[in-house]
C-alpha cells in the first residue's frame, strides 16, 4: 500500500485535506492515529489511500467504512452519491469533493457512542432567519454538514419519525343510546310544542257509578222493597251490586269530545249493551241495563272512545242472583230479604172426585230477612185456635187446630206448608171427630208474574180422623185435595 507524500496527506474518509501530523479529519471529524502509514496516532481502521491510479485521479478510493460511512468502492451509500476525485485536469488538488447531500443525518439528543457525521467539502449555510421568528414545534432543522443549527429550547428533530399511532377507534356502546335519547327528548319538546302538547292533552278518561236501580219496566216501589224508602242502590260490602233487570247509573269525563263510547266488562264489551255518545267535553252518562249475559261474580267496569281511548282505573262491581244484595227477583219480584203480605184466593177440588169446595181465603205474611225465612198465617203459631161451622145437615160444629208452618222466599218463588199437629171438631149433636196427627192442611208454591202478583198450586193431604157418639165410635175421612192459588201484594 502506498502512501501520500507528507504535504499532500488527505482523509481517509472524505479525502479532505490534513495537516501533516493531525490525530482527526477537520472536514469530518475521523480519528486519524495509529492508522498504517499515517502520522502518527491516525485511526488504524482507516489506511492511508494508495497510490495513485493510472486514469490519473489521485489515488484509488477509500475502502469501506466500518462505521456506515461513504463506500466509493461501490458498496451501499444509503442513497448517497459516491465522492467525486479530481484529476489533474479537473482543478486542483486543493478543490473539496463534492457529494449530493448529508452522508448521515444527524441524531436526536447523540446517543451514547455516536460518531459524530459530516459531509464532504464545507458544510451549507443555515436557512435564514428573521426577527422573532420561531421554528415550528417538531421541524427539522435545516442544514448541511456538520452539528445543526440550534433554537434556544428546540431540540432537532429525528429523521426517523415515530409511526403515527393508528386512529383512535370510537368506542361504541352508550354514545348512540344517548344520542337517541336526545333526539327523542328533541322531538317531544320541539315541533312548536305539537307532541308535548298532544301528550299533555290527550284524554285521560275516567268513570264511576253513581248507583244502581231497575229497568223501567220495574216500579220503583218495588226497586226499594226491604229498603229504605230514599235507598236506590244495591250493595255487596263497599261495591255497586246489579242482577238481571237491574241498571247501573254510570257517568264519564274526558273522553274524546262528540265520540262512540264502549262500555267493557273484564275488557270485553258488555254483553247486551249499545254504546252512547259523548258530549262536546268528552263527558258521558249512560244506565247500563244488566242481563243474563252477565256472569255471576265480581267484575271490572271500565269504557274506552272511538279513538281506543280507554279508563285506566275501573270499577268493580258484582253480579249476583236476581233477588240478592236486595235486587228485585225476576219480573220485578220482591228481593229475597223483602217483608210483605200476600192476600191469598185459593179455588180448591176434592182430589178423589172432582168436585168444587168451598174456596179458602186469608193473609199469608212473607217476612224474608228472617232466619230463616218465614211464611206464614197469623194462626200457626202453634197455639189452639177455634173454627167454627155448620155442617150439610145443618149441625153446627166448632174446630179446635194447632198448626206451623215452615215456608220460603227465593228469587221471586214461594213455597208455603202448613202442619196441623192437632185437630179435634166437636159437633153440636154430641159427636167428636178426632183427626189422625200430624197432616198437611195445605201446600202452596208459585212465583211473581209481576212486581205485585203471584200464583200457583195448591194441594191438601188425605185427613183421617176417628168420630165417637157416647160408645159408638166411627171412623172417618177428609179426601186429599188440589187446586191453584193467587196472591196480591
Amino acid at each position: 500500500m502506498s502512501s501520500y507524500p507528507p504535504s499532500n496527506q488527505r482523509c481517509p474518509r472524505c479525502q479532505y485535506p490534513v495537516t501533516p501530523g493531525a490525530a482527526t479529519c477537520q472536514n469530518c471529524g475521523l480519528a486519524l492515529t495509529g492508522a498504517p502509514g499515517a502520522y502518527s496516532g491516525s485511526n488504524p481502521a482507516y489506511p492511508l489511500p494508495p497510490t495513485q491510479v493510472a486514469s490519473g485521479s489521485y489515488g484509488t478510493q477509500p475502502a469501506p467504512d466500518p462505521y456506515g460511512g461513504g463506500n466509493a468502492g461501490g458498496g451501499s451509500n444509503y442513497g448517497q452519491t459516491p465522492p467525486t476525485y479530481y484529476n489533474p485536469q479537473q482543478g486542483t488538488i486543493g478543490s473539496s469533493p463534492t457529494v449530493a447531500g448529508s452522508l448521515y443525518p444527524q441524531d436526536q439528543g447523540g446517543y451514547s457512542g455516536s460518531q459524530p457525521q459530516g459531509g464532504y467539502g464545507a458544510p451549507p449555510p443555515p436557512p435564514p432567519t428573521y426577527p422573532g421568528s420561531q421554528p415550528y414545534p417538531g421541524s427539522q432543522p435545516q442544514g448541511g454538514f456538520g452539528a445543526p443549527p440550534t433554537y434556544p429550547g428546540s431540540q432537532p428533530a429525528p429523521v426517523f419519525a415515530p409511526p403515527t399511532p393508528p386512529p383512535t377507534e370510537q368506542k361504541k356502546g352508550k354514545g348512540l343510546k344517548i344520542a337517541l335519547i336526545v333526539l327523542i327528548v328533541l322531538i317531544v319538546l320541539g315541533g312548536g310544542g305539537g307532541v308535548a302538547a298532544y301528550l299533555l292533552t290527550r284524554p285521560k278518561p275516567t268513570i264511576s257509578v253513581t248507583g244502581t236501580g231497575c229497568v223501567s219496566t220495574i216500579p220503583a216501589s218495588s226497586c226499594t222493597a226491604g229498603l229504605t224508602a230514599s235507598a236506590t242502590a244495591f250493595k255487596v260490602g263497599s261495591n255497586y251490586a246489579g242482577a238481571t233487570d237491574t241498571t247501573f247509573h254510570v257517568t264519564g269525563s274526558d273522553f274524546s269530545s262528540n265520540s262512540a263510547i264502549t262500555f267493557l266488562l273484564d275488557g270485553n264489551a258488555a254483553p247486551d249493551t249499545s254504546t252512547v255518545t259523548s258530549d262536546d267535553k268528552g263527558n258521558v252518562s249512560a244506565d247500563l241495563k244488566v242481563t243474563s249475559g252477565w256472569s255471576v261474580g265480581n267484575h271490572t267496569l271500565t269504557a274506552k272512545d272511538a279513538s281506543s281511548y280507554t279508563t285506566q282505573a275501573g270499577v268493580t262491581i258484582a253480579i249476583v242472583k236476581q233477588g240478592d244484595a236486595d235486587t228485585p227477583g225476576p219480573s220485578g219480584a220482591p228481593s229475597n230479604t223483602a217483608k210483605f203480605n200476600l192476600t191469598v184466593h185459593v179455588d180448591r177440588q176434592d182430589a178423589t172426585d172432582g168436585s168444587s169446595l168451598d174456596p179458602l181465603d186469608y193473609t199469608l205474611m212473607v217476612d224474608g230477612s228472617a232466619t230463616p225465612q218465614s211464611v206464614c198465617q197469623s194462626t200457626d203459631d202453634g197455639q189452639p185456635h177455634d173454627n167454627n161451622g155448620t155442617a150439610s145437615d145443618g149441625t153446627t160444629y166448632t174446630e179446635t187446630i194447632i198448626a206451623k208452618c215452615t215456608g220460603s222466599y227465593q228469587g221471586g218463588m214461594l213455597t208455603y206448608t202448613e202442619t196441623v199437629t192437632s185437630d179435634q171438631i166437636t159437633y153440636s149433636d154430641g159427636v167428636v171427630c178426632t183427626a189422625n196427627t200430624p197432616y198437611t192442611s195445605q201446600q202452596l208454591s208459585g212465583s211473581f208474574s209481576d212486581p205485585n202478583t203471584i200464583s200457583g198450586k195448591y194441594s191438601a193431604d188425605t185427613i183421617n180422623f176417628t168420630c165417637a157418639a157416647g160408645s159408638q165410635q166411627q171412623s172417618g175421612q177428609f179426601h186429599p185435595e188440589n187446586g191453584t192459588w193467587t196472591g196480591n201484594k
